[in-house]
């Protein structure tokens, strides 16, 4: 199914894609390897900017191997220019001003929760708070869903820390929430 989802991407000519993670199932190296080939067709075609976020499966386990293979993921799919200890950061492609969040952390099997920390937290409100260009469209790029309408429901699968980005959004800080 891949190599037709390339084409319906290249197709549109996207001003950017994004990827909101999950590339693996349990982050192993032989996963992003495998990944990284599959979407290498693509990327060699695209004339816009990839913008990839770690889901959960992309970190569940909590080993060195696994970690490295996903900041290396993490830095190609990036075009090379971000690292993922960056994370939150600010782009800007056109009149779209996308903060990318890495929600995810190493957890039990059983858990696939994600979180989002003081100091993204933190960093988001200055960013959302300092203003932005006239007619400029503010977008969140994380994994998890940052609004829940069952979070007893979702109990094992919510995100945690949410609060803030989601007063936010309510507030229309931050124009639209993409995630995985």
């Amino acid at each position: 199914l891949l190599p037709a989802m390339h084409e319906k991407i290249l197709a549109h000519k996207p001003d950017a894609v994004i990827c909101t993670g999950d590339i693996t199932s349990t982050g192993q190296k032989s996963e992003f390897d495998k990944a990284l080939g599959q979407l290498d067709p693509l990327l060699r075609r695209l004339d816009c900017p990839f913008l990839f976020v770690p889901g959960n499966h992309d970190k569940y386990v909590d080993d060195p191997a696994c970690a490295a293979a996903l900041a290396e993921a993490f830095t190609k799919l990036n075009g090379g220019s971000l690292m993922l200890r960056d994370l939150p950061v600010k782009t800007r492609i056109k009149e779209c001003e996308f903060i990318m969040l890495d929600e995810t952390a190493p957890t039990a099997v059983w858990s696939s929760c994600g979180f989002v920390s003081r100091e993204s937290d933190s960093v988001i409100g200055q960013w959302c708070d300092s203003g932005r260009k006239e007619g400029a469209q503010r977008i969140l790029v994380g994994h998890f869903p940052v609004l829940e309408r069952h979070p007893i429901a979702r109990f094992r699968k919510r995100l945690w820390g949410q609060k803030g980005i989601a007063a936010r959004l309510k507030a229309r800080q931050i124009d639209i929430s993409l995630c995985g």
